[in-house]
């Protein structure tokens, strides 16, 4: 495919000429969205001054930045295919774009986001320039990085895309809500009964100078024509999530949410910074998830008077530590709470995998505190689905606002197609599992009191 042959709406116009230095694009699947960002960004890459060198393509994974960017006839790297040579991981230095220029040569690595650590590879990277796709499937901690880091530089810029996803995802609540559309466009916002519902939050988040929104729908890529819409609309089924996410454009909570339809910020999330003003806390518990995949996550809990209110006030994740480094970690962590004078009524650890390992050696270190590891009763994963879903409908389980990681965690918890397996639930990340598992356990010794079983 040659540059000139990428058919371009009035609106593709206006966006590759916006200068913005935070461009974020929404909307429908098969509207051109990661071709046009590509060759936007592509081209602020060749425009760049001589110092300028370092760029970042960042997707789920490098295997799938290589699949959309090298491997696609239709990308930048192919229509200027003589200015550039892509080198593979295993050539050493990293899976990455070399860029012939005049005033000398530009890099552009790839980074995958999916892995617990990826963050990592932001941090120091001094990028004058990023490409995120798909950036509503990035971990929180990525995210973060991105935003502090990414974009610090006088020069930075970051173009970023996605399909619509859960309305209450901190990459839409923290950061690209902050985004306004040019005004030629907000009339087809607000005329439109799902995107209006965007619209809304857009204008409900504070604006951020110079970050700016696009929705792109079918009717925006000339290159469509009536047959192929159809097609597209035929092949996903009416009134479900992807109709609204990939037909309508819009923002919705995947079908087969579990706890997503009964979560408010209103009424389940909590200024961490008055959380012990606020709540008149009778009894405290930690709930330790040991992870053999990803985190060991221990979370701290409060329960008011008579089990009204089961607020989660902090979390500690460790990632693939021995018990040595992980007690260093844990008193780092609870030490603020030894200070408040905080009496724990127990740790309770899942026993399964290495969790029985960890809890009998971690247990004479809790009892120098005053913690014992209680028996923990572990509720079936069905009876926890139900029950936690009945306490966030009523705002009687509550997480604290900054560890919005545990509120997204619990969002994107999903029943499995069969409900009657032993575990009917699925996350798209394990981390995920381990935060609402950690929560849980440390709720499980309250939770027949929480929803008063005799």
């Amino acid at each position: 495919m040659r540059l000139t042959d990428v058919g371009l709406s009035p609106k593709a116009v206006d966006l590759m000429k916006d200068d913005s230095r935070v461009i974020f694009v929404e909307g429908t699947t098969s509207t051109g969205k990661s071709l046009l960002l590509g060759i936007k960004f592509f081209q602020k890459v060749l425009a760049s001054e001589a110092a300028h060198t370092k760029f970042y393509i960042c997707a789920t994974s490098v295997p799938v930045a290589k699949q959309m960017f090298i491997d696609d006839d239709a990308s930048f790297f192919n229509m200027f295919s003589p200015f550039c040579t892509f080198r593979s991981d295993n050539q050493g230095g990293g899976a990455r774009i070399e860029v012939k220029h005049p005033k000398g040569k530009k890099i552009i690595y790839f980074i995958g986001y999916s892995s617990s650590n990826s963050w990592r590879k932001l941090r120091g990277g001094n990028a004058s320039g990023i490409l995120a796709e798909e950036i509503n499937l990035a971990n929180d901690d990525f995210l973060g990085e991105l935003f502090l880091r990414g974009i610090r530089r006088p020069e930075s810029f970051l173009y970023c895309n996605s399909n619509g996803a859960a309305p209450q995802l901190r990459v839409y609540t923290h950061y690209l809500n902050c985004c306004r559309p040019l005004p030629q466009y907000v009339e087809e916002l607000i005329s439109s009964t799902t995107l209006k519902s965007t619209y809304d939050q857009l204008m409900a988040a504070e604006p951020k100078e110079s970050w700016r929104y696009y929705h792109f729908g079918f009717d925006d890529n000339p290159t469509l024509t009536e047959e192929d819409i159809a097609r597209i609309k035929q092949s996903v089924s009416k009134g479900s999530h992807d109709w609204l996410t990939l037909i309508e454009g819009g923002r919705g909570v995947r079908e087969g949410a579990i706890f997503a339809d009964y979560m408010t910020f209103e009424k389940n999330l909590t200024p961490y910074a008055t959380v012990f003003d606020d709540f008149f806390f009778k009894k405290f518990s930690l709930g330790v998830d040991v992870g053999s995949v990803d985190f060991t996550v221990f979370t701290l809990n409060g329960f008011t008077l008579n089990y009204q209110e089961h607020v989660v006030i902090d979390m500690l994740k460790i990632n693939k530590v021995g018990t040595t480094v992980m007690w260093e970690a844990f008193m780092k962590w609870f030490e603020p709470y030894i200070k408040r004078g905080l009496k724990i009524y127990g740790a309770f650890f899942d026993y399964a995998g290495g969790g029985a390992i960890v809890r009998d050696e971690l247990d004479p270190k809790l009892r120098t505190l005053g913690i014992q590891t209680g028996e923990l009763f572990k509720f079936r994963v069905l009876q926890r689905c139900i029950a936690g879903a009945k306490l966030f409908e009523d705002g009687r389980l509550i997480i604290v606002d900054n560890q919005m990681e545990v509120y997204d965690a619990f969002l994107a918890a999903t029943w499995a197609k069969d409900r009657g397996k032993p575990n009917p639930r699925e996350f798209g990340f394990h981390k995920h599992k381990d935060y609402v598992d950690s929560v849980e356990y440390g709720q499980s010794p309250f939770l027949r009191n929480m929803l008063h079983v005799k």
